[in-house]
């Protein structure tokens, strides 16, 4: 007979004489007393009418088998000695001891073992029961595996380390409930090579304005896996950042919201994580051009008087700035004025726009006195800028 441990057991035990059942015979257990938790007397019984015997017997809380013989209920063995085995076996599974229950897999490039041993109520092992490891989250990248217990209750789960993606929690269950939890987490070193802004993000813009987007920060292990819940702190030259800092998410990702500064060229964002900097230079555009002048032999000569010499060419040099002092490229406007080349050589103007040549940040334009006299030499290209111009005689 087999009897879950802590569970009442009922034994019947039928008394006949030859083919005859035996009614009013009071027969006992010997070996019920020694069960742990039993009364100290054998369990005794009177059999029916039918000639049966029923006992009430508690299996209790060890996993092992008693021999219960039985005897007349003055102590006198029968004919035969019958002998009734009774197997206790654990009770349903009640808890688990899982090692590890964590799990630093940050740390790890190979196979984690997580050991699980079920026990019941009373502490018995549980053998021949499946367990179930079940990941929390799809997201972690690791499959549900069931492995049965041995004799001792015990099981072995083996987790490839590489396979887990993101962190999270693994729950032990065992006929559908959990009995435990193995908490997977990737504390491992954050890799120079593998970690920084992702190239995907916008990495230029106009002095004084917003990036489009957040600049993205990405911190990985050397194994190339997502570091979620680390740290970064931002800084900035040439720009202003919001937050300071961040938590990566579930993917390693950390966002930062980039205003750039006022001056033209690059400006510098640092991301810290551990002990690791990791800068991204982005692109700062000059702003749409708000003044032009012009130059002659590097002074500023614009709303100024220069004197040139009739048929000797000069050169103005045109420069352009946005709001905030930067320089802007003149080499749209150098365009716009070689379209209105012809318009501004007319038969009336005292000097003759020869040629317009551009470089990154200045166009030079080259004119020709053609006529004695004063003119105002005004430059024409969205903005203005001018000169009056006194046409001499050579030697003058």
């Amino acid at each position: 007979m087999t009897a879950a441990a802590g569970s009442d057991v009922v034994i019947r035990v039928q008394a006949r004489r030859g083919e005859t059942p035996e009614p009013g015979v009071r027969l006992a257990l010997r070996g019920g007393s020694g069960i742990p938790g039993a009364p100290a007397r054998n369990p005794e019984a009177v059999t029916t009418d039918s000639g049966l015997a029923v006992f009430h017997v508690a299996a209790g809380p060890r996993v092992q088998t008693y021999r219960l013989e039985v005897l007349t209920g003055g102590g006198a063995v029968l004919p035969g000695r019958p002998t009734i085995a009774l197997v206790v076996v654990a009770a349903a599974p009640a808890g688990a001891d899982i090692q590890p229950q964590r799990l630093d897999l940050g740390r790890e490039e190979g196979a984690v073992t997580v050991q699980v041993d079920v026990r019941d109520a009373f502490g018995n092992p549980v053998p021949d029961e499946p367990v179930e490891l079940q990941p929390q989250s799809a997201q972690m990248g690791l499959p549900p595996d069931t492995r049965s217990t041995d004799s001792l209750g015990r099981t072995g789960f083996t987790i490839q380390a590489s396979a887990v993606r993101r962190p999270g929690r693994i729950a032990v269950r065992v006929r559908g409930q959990a009995l435990g939890l193995v908490e997977a987490f990737l504390a491992g070193p954050v890799s120079s090579a593998r970690s920084g802004f992702l190239a995907g993000s916008e990495q230029r813009g106009v002095a004084g304005t917003s990036l489009p987007a957040p600049l993205l920060f990405e911190a990985r292990s050397p194994s190339g896996r997502p570091l979620p819940g680390r740290l970064v702190a931002f800084q900035a030259q040439n720009a202003r950042i919001a937050p300071d800092s961040a938590v990566t998410d579930s993917m390693g990702q950390a966002k930062v919201d980039v205003t750039l500064g006022t001056r033209a060229g690059s400006a510098v964002i640092t991301a810290t994580v551990e002990a690791i900097q990791l800068p991204e230079t982005v692109l700062v555009l000059p702003g749409v051009p708000v003044e032009l002048w012009l130059e002659r032999a590097g002074t500023r000569v614009d709303r100024g008087r220069i004197a040139v010499q009739l048929g000797v060419p000069f050169a103005l040099t045109l420069r352009a700035r946005d709001e905030y002092g930067n320089l802007v490229p003149t080499a749209p406007l150098s365009r716009t004025l070689q379209d209105a080349r012809r318009a501004f050589n007319t038969p009336w103007q005292l000097v003759k726009l020869v040629s317009v040549q551009s470089d990154s940040l200045a166009t030079v334009l080259t004119f020709k006195p053609i006529a004695l006299g004063t003119t105002d030499l005004t430059i024409v290209a969205g903005l203005r800028a001018s000169v009056s111009v006194d046409v001499v005689r050579s030697g003058h």
